[in-house]
């Protein structure tokens, strides 16, 4: 016996409800994902990173020119020397204050590229090519000298 008209009708309801169903879970579960990433992305930028403030590492600059420190007095100047160089980045503004002891200047910059670890900025056509080591070190280096500084974040 053959099924009725009824019965068929019956069924493709029951399929095409059961597919809608699916679908509608899929677009959850889709957005979800969506948004997750947008926040990843939008939150993970080197410059939003690079944003507060900073302080040169005397042991991983004097590492990153091929010496080592190793106590004693040439640590201790080294510390004092480096330590009195700060940088605070404000990234909305884009803006960048240096400090040396208490001279400090403040300078704007333009981000030229922001991928991978790196970022390079630029001021009065000068480059600046900063890496993060991780979220709480940075090197940072200018386009006309190959030695790198070293900053650590200021918590």
């Amino acid at each position: 016996m053959e099924p009725s008209i009824q019965h068929h009708g019956y069924m493709l309801y029951k399929r095409t409800h059961m597919e809608i169903q699916t679908m509608k879970r899929f677009s959850v579960i889709l957005a979800g994902v969506f948004s997750a990433l947008l926040v990843l992305t939008s939150c993970s930028s080197n410059l939003d990173k690079l944003d507060g403030k900073w302080s040169a590492d005397a042991v991983e600059s004097m590492k990153l020119s091929g010496k080592t420190l190793n106590g004693g007095a040439e640590q201790s100047m080294a510390e004092k020397i480096f330590g009195s160089i700060t940088m605070n980045v404000d990234a909305k503004a884009k803006k960048m204050t240096v400090g040396f002891g208490e001279m400090k200047q403040e300078a704007a910059f333009t981000v030229l590229s922001d991928s991978g670890k790196t970022i390079i900025l630029e001021n009065q056509n000068k480059k600046i090519t900063i890496e993060f080591v991780n979220d709480d070190l940075v090197t940072m280096r200018n386009d006309k000298d190959a030695k790198a500084v070293a900053f650590k974040r200021v918590k």
